[in-house]
């Protein structure tokens, strides 16, 4: 009986112990219910600390900035456009609104378009073939010249005879593209023929390509070292150091060359768009001449590199130092001036 009662007793002990365990299991539930809720609410921490890590990734930049005003891409800081942020490698800010980029430049896209990485006025509001037409009085018209079609990228009309733009300078195998404007034709490119002392614009060996070389007067002129310091007279039509068959313009030529795409001959140029990004000159802001006026500046001294660029004249002045310069700047403003002969300016050529 005492056996039986001690079996009772240990047999009551267990289910004592396994309702005990079995509440304690209840309990546990229950205290991971609650952990599951302080889980939850780490889980909502490490998401927290996610979508912070995200946006740390997303942000990328050490510095502190305003996304009010601000935005990263890429581990860069950009001002927003006009409130807007928008995508660094193709596009761009242009006067307060998010422009499309032709290449590496910014363009208007509501008068002008993107060809072939290159930018062009817009005729009359639309976009037309560059390859084929030609914009003339607000009207694109098929490229002629007499009866003979032409594509205006690769080719001009001179005379009523179509020439190819490309050339090459056979002194170092350059090859350089030429435009017909008027009755004139000008290199469309800036002289690159390195001579003893001419420089790149800032020293930067890559600004040689993108500008061409920039020349003292002398240097301009092949002329003796000392035509920098007294009168020189040189001829009307000077070769000075451009290509065969072609030479150094007179501040006459320029003023041709200006007075036929905009206004008079006189010192100044207001035109409509000037060069566009730095890259395409236009003439009254409806016909396109690929004059292409890229501003290397004055010298080593970086002034103006990008923004504005002087060109050398074969004409001298009364004072004898100087000589006269064609003077482009801010992309509008095309102007007459004088220069200090040492100074260091960009060639264009023209036609003999």
């Amino acid at each position: 009986m005492n056996k039986v009662k001690f079996v009772l007793f240990v047999a009551g002990i267990s289910l004592a112990l396994a309702f005990t365990l079995s509440c304690g299991g209840v309990d546990t539930d229950n205290q991971s219910s609650e952990s599951g809720i302080s889980s939850s609410s780490s889980r909502n921490n490490s998401s927290s600390s996610i979508v912070q890590s995200s946006s740390a990734v997303l942000k990328e930049c050490d510095a502190v900035f305003n996304p009010d005003n601000k935005f990263c891409y890429d581990g860069v800081v950009y001002d927003k456009c006009g409130g807007k942020i928008y995508n660094p490698v193709t596009q761009g800010c242009l006067s307060g609104k998010v422009e499309e980029k032709c290449g590496s430049s910014l363009y208007k896209q509501a008068t002008q378009f993107c060809y072939d990485n290159l930018i062009y006025a817009k005729c009359d509001g639309m976009e037309y073939s560059p390859a084929i037409y030609v914009c003339r009085n607000n009207v694109a018209t098929p490229a002629k010249c007499g009866n003979e079609s032409y594509n205006p990228l690769t080719q001009y009309c001179e005379n009523g005879t179509v020439e190819n733009r490309d050339f090459i300078d056979v002194r170092d195998g350059k090859k350089y593209k030429a435009i017909g404007i008027g009755t004139q034709v000008w290199m469309s490119e800036n002289l690159n023929y390195e001579v003893t002392g001419s420089v790149c614009a800032d020293e930067v060996p890559a600004n040689c390509a993108k500008y061409g070389r920039l020349y003292d007067w002398k240097m301009a002129m092949a002329l003796p070292d000392s035509c920098n310091n007294r009168w020189c007279f040189p001829p009307e039509k000077h070769r000075g150091i451009c290509p065969s068959g072609w030479h150094l313009p007179s501040a006459t030529e320029w003023g041709t060359l200006l007075g036929f795409v905009g206004e008079s001959a006189g010192t100044k140029l207001k035109a409509t768009d000037g060069w566009i990004n730095n890259s395409i000159f236009y003439g009254n802001g409806t016909d396109y001449y690929g004059f292409a006026a890229l501003p290397g500046g004055d010298g080593t001294s970086g002034l103006g590199t990008g923004s504005c660029g002087w060109w050398w004249t074969a004409t001298e002045i009364k004072k004898e130092f100087y000589a006269y310069s064609r003077l482009i700047v801010g992309g509008t403003d095309v102007e007459g001036s004088e220069s200090n002969k040492s100074g260091f300016h960009s060639v264009r050529c023209v036609k003999d």
